[in-house]
C-alpha cells in the first residue's frame, strides 16, 4: 500500500513556494531574501525527498482548483 499524502494546505499563504533540499540552503536563501515575504522555502530533507514532495504537490495542483496556478 502506497502512503498518501495532502499538501494542497501547504500552498495557501504565499503566492511562491520553493522546496530546497535542506536547513542550510534554506537559511541561506531566507537571509538572502530578507524582507521578500511572497516566497515561502521549504525543506523536503534531501533528493529524494526533493523530487517526491515537487511530484506530489504536481499532482495535487492539477486536482485542486485553487492550485491551478501552481
Amino acid at each position: 500500500m502506497k502512503p498518501s499524502s495532502d499538501v494542497t494546505g501547504l500552498y495557501r499563504n504565499f503566492p511562491a513556494y520553493l522546496w530546497v533540499e535542506d536547513e542550510e540552503t534554506r537559511t541561506y536563501l531566507q537571509t538572502a531574501w530578507e524582507g521578500e515575504l511572497h516566497i515561502k522555502v521549504l525543506v523536503a530533507g534531501g533528493h529524494g525527498h526533493l523530487h517526491a514532495v515537487v511530484n506530489v504537490g504536481s499532482r495535487s495542483s492539477r486536482r485542486s482548483p485553487e492550485l491551478s496556478s501552481i
